[in-house]
């Protein structure tokens, strides 16, 4: 098709109007109009007769005309026309489509295989908008077919992206040595000297312990690569072989944890690893250079304990290791005492040291209710502890006295430095409900009442160790800390007063402490101190034992104890738990719970019932869990106490006992106490099975038959 344009017009209708009749009709219309104005309705005019005569409608090629490219019209057999005669725009000067794949070398393609394959020699380039360009290494199509070798193209030049500036992969086993390699020997074989690193993205690198390839071929020696560094496994890193993987063995001087205990290089015996790389220690059952015994434990209670260094030696009193099995029968050994104290042995306070590996209590003491303290000997008294924090003054004996020929005091410190000195009383403990401590006190009515307040003192009750007094904290507990402002009314005359203790230190083990405090003040006397304890009258008391049945011949679960209640009060029993045994009365132990009525009677254990053992109504049914004790060689004993089972201890002071069976002071040891917190003397001979031990009277005792439904009346 020619690129000349001719337009073939319609033949003229002779019945359409001419242009000159409209313009003439125009004329008559209005004379006044302008003529270019009536040139542009001519022009209108005559497009509005032709498309009215012809039905053409713009963009359609023209009925009876002939298709012509480069008129803008899409006419048929075109692909395109962009109105236009050039070339190298999208559409040709033939009006077809130019692209890569059309088989036309359209402009600015250097080829045009007329296909759309780019693994071939003439991809189609779509950064260049489609058009077809001869394939080159970094226009991001692999050419691999028709003559192309490439294995990559990731359209640049850069090397060590994976892909070289040659459009070859690259990676471990090309043979190349592409970036970040430390070798290429053209092969896959993770054997020899340079594996194939996968963990490493594929690349190269060179054999090394840790790398997950046992190198054994090309130089290598290694037997095991388990791809870390850990020496403490089954393939360490052998640094004297080169730093080359090797299994792990004995001597090799990693300890693999797998399987030895220890591994010092060598195969020497005595040294601490033995030749098996197993340590020589006390326990391992080896009788190890040095070592006297081993019995293949720990245990330092036994025979063969672990001593110095590790080294099993035979025991011996001495070692700190305490021999109470397997033969021995130490209690402690040199400052070893076994986590026991003076208040884990039943005593109250006091310091527990060791004697040829026995408890030494020497130090240890039981406190007593009673205090009654006039300071007749020596200030402190026996027991007692000052504590002194001016060097001058402090607590001393003085013949100034409320009765009796001295009493106690201190005096002012005449160069005015702050006194707090403090007296302590022995420790006390007093099974009571209520308590009451009764002194004499005397001081300046001027100098700490009116005018002047310059000292006074306080009240203490100490709980454990002295908390040092005002500001101190702790658990101590303050009575007053105005003790002369209280109660005294004129100078130096003697004073009576009385504190009640607060009942939650009844059973606890406590102290009192005096603190004299101030600056500038003036003497202070103390004298006559005595603890009434009205609570103490409300103790119950044990009555009858029944411990040896008859029917059935088993004790266990028939045995019964009546406690009786000798008051005007009702008894709370949730303080009081029971003790029984040979030695002391910790054999068997049992808290109490429940009342006692004022003159009553409570029987706790059974829980069986039956006419052999008196048929009685337990108040608290609950098996002994270890029997009561049934006769033997020595005294037995059963005792009441006014604290937790949990603090029974050898020592325990109870507030009632019955001791049995044979005198308390025969063979066996035993050192039963009663409610004087000394031995005791027993108190009735052994109940025969079927009887029961009865009290009789407030200290008398008899054996008989049992009567759990009978409350005594003395």
């Amino acid at each position: 098709m020619s690129r000349s344009r001719r337009l073939h017009s319609r033949s003229s209708d002779p019945a359409a109007p001419s242009p000159p009749s409209r313009i003439g009709a125009l004329e008559r219309a209005g004379r006044n109009v302008p003529w270019s104005l009536l040139s542009l309705l001519f022009v209108l005019g005559a497009m509005a007769t032709l498309i009215a005569c012809s039905h053409w409608t713009p963009g359609e090629p023209i009925v009876g005309g002939d298709p012509e490219c480069g008129n803008g019209i899409l006419d048929a057999g075109e692909t395109c026309d962009d109105g236009n005669a050039s070339s190298g725009d999208g559409c040709s000067d033939e009006c077809q489509l130019e692209n890569c794949g059309n088989g036309v070398l359209d402009g600015g393609e250097t080829c045009d295989d007329g296909n759309s394959d780019n693994s071939d020699a003439c991809p189609d380039d779509p950064a260049n908008g489609g058009m077809c360009l001869s394939a080159t290494c970094g226009d991001g199509f692999v050419w691999s077919t028709d003559g192309g070798n490439e294995t990559c193209d990731d359209g640049n030049s850069d090397n060590s992206d994976g892909c070289s500036d040659e459009c070859q992969l690259e990676n471990c086993g090309n043979g190349v040595l592409d970036g970040g390699e430390t070798c290429d020997d053209g092969n896959s074989d993770n054997s020899d000297a340079c594996p194939d690193d996968a963990a490493n993205g594929g690349t190269c690198l060179s054999a090394s312990c840790g790398d997950g390839f046992v190198w054994s071929t090309d130089g290598g020696n290694e037997t095991c690569d388990d791809g870390n560094s850990d020496n403490s496994d089954a393939c360490p890193d052998d640094a004297a072989n080169g730093g080359m993987c090797l299994s792990a063995v004995c001597g090799d001087g990693f300890v693999d944890l797998g399987a030895e205990g220890c591994d010092d290089g060598n195969s020497d015996a005595g040294d601490g690893c033995s030749p098996l790389c197993q340590l020589e220690e006390c326990g391992n059952g080896i009788l190890d250079p040095g070592e006297g015994c081993d019995d293949g434990n720990i245990d330092n209670a036994d025979s063969c304990p672990d001593g110095v260094n590790g080294v099993c030696q035979d025991a011996t009193c001495g070692d700190a290791f305490i021999w109470s099995t397997d033969g021995g029968t130490e209690e402690c050994d040199g400052t070893n005492v076994d986590n026991q104290s003076c208040e884990t042995l039943g005593y109250d306070y006091g310091d527990l040291s060791c004697t040829s590996c026995s408890f030494n209590t020497s130090l240890c003491g039981i406190a007593l209710c009673g205090l009654s303290e006039g300071f007749e000997d020596t200030v402190p008294p026996t027991d007692w502890e000052t504590i002194q924090t001016n060097p001058r003054q402090t607590w001393m004996q003085t013949s100034t006295t409320h009765s009796g020929g001295f009493g106690a005091y201190v005096r002012n410190d005449d160069q005015h430095a702050v006194q707090a000195e403090t007296l302590i009383s022995k420790y006390l403990k007093c099974n009571c409900a209520s308590m009451t401590v009764n002194f004499w006190i005397m001081g300046s009515y001027a100098l700490s009442v009116s005018p002047s307040q310059n000292y006074d003192v306080s009240l203490w009750v100490v709980i454990g160790d002295w908390d040092g007094g005002g500001g101190g904290g702790g658990d101590d507990i303050l009575l007053t800390d105005t003790l002369l402002f209280d109660n005294i009314t004129s100078d130096f005359a003697w004073t009576q007063v009385a504190y009640d203790l607060p009942s939650a230190v009844g059973g606890e083990t406590i102290r009192l402490a005096w603190q004299y405090y101030g600056l500038a003040g003036d003497r202070f006397h103390l004298d006559d101190i005595a603890i009434t304890t009205p609570g103490c009258n409300v103790t119950p008391k044990l009555v009858q034992v029944f411990y040896d049945s008859q029917d059935p011949s088993t004790d266990d679960q028939y045995e019964w104890i009546q406690i009786y209640n000798p008051t005007s009060e009702a008894i709370d029993l949730s303080n009081y738990s029971l003790g029984w045994g040979g030695t002391d009365y910790t054999n068997g132990t049992m808290d109490l719970s429940g009342i006692i009525p004022a003159g009553g009677c409570f029987i706790v254990g059974g829980p069986n019932a039956n006419a052999a053992n008196g048929n009685p109504t337990y108040d608290l049914a609950q098996d002994f869990s270890v029997d009561l004790m049934d006769g033997g060689t020595a005294s037995d004993g059963v005792a009441l106490f006014y604290n937790s089972a949990a603090h029974i201890g050898v020592h325990t002071c109870p507030v009632d006992a019955v001791l049995y069976d044979m005198p308390n002071t025969s063979g066996g040891g035993n050192h039963l106490i009663d409610e004087s917190c000394h031995p005791a003397s027993w108190d009735v001979g052994d109940a025969a099975a079927g009887s029961v031990i009865r009290r009789t009277g407030v200290s008398s005792w008899t054996v008989g038959a049992p009567q759990p439904g009978i409350c005594p009346s003395w």
